[in-house]
């Protein structure tokens, strides 16, 4: 298994910031990861407890929200109200013993897409380790033994 490239992410992006600071990245030709998924939604404020544990349900691994900074949200308190979601939906995953940091958010402006993409590879690579129980970077070939291939 490829660990970070089998991964299934959906990023709900609020497009005022997120999903500018997004846009920013690819048009500026730097990578972002291929496993994980943008959807551009009007306000992160929109995505609840209800939304977050469907696209799990779904099939996808993980759940990111990319919201606006707290003093810069346009519909006032949406940020607020996705931070306490997100808190929610962990709080749900770990009484059912699943692992609580498959959902976050992550607050970024239009311009602040650097901090973004570093943010954003993080979640992913914290994911990877998660489910897998062993660093991002190993691999393991079906019927071999394992394979380190992280260059450590």
């Amino acid at each position: 298994m490829r660990i970070l490239e089998d991964l299934r992410i959906l990023a709900y992006a609020c497009e005022h910031s997120g999903y500018l600071a997004y846009r920013e990245i690819l048009s500026s030709g730097q990578e972002w990861p291929s496993a994980i998924e943008v959807m551009p939604i009007p306000c992160g404020g929109r995505i609840g407890l209800r939304e977050l544990l469907e696209t799990l349900e779904r099939g996808y691994h993980g759940v990111l929200v990319l919201a606006c900074p707290q003093d810069a949200c346009r519909h006032l308190t949406g940020s607020r109200r996705v931070g306490a979601e997100v808190a929610r939906a962990r709080r749900w995953l770990e009484q059912l013993g699943l692992e609580p940091g498959c959902v976050g958010v992550l607050q970024a402006s239009a311009l602040d897409a650097a901090r973004l993409r570093r943010e954003v590879a993080s979640f992913h690579r914290e994911l990877a380790e998660a489910v897998s129980g062993r660093p991002a970077g190993d691999e393991v070939v079906e019927g071999e033994k394992e394979v380190d291939t992280s260059g450590r």
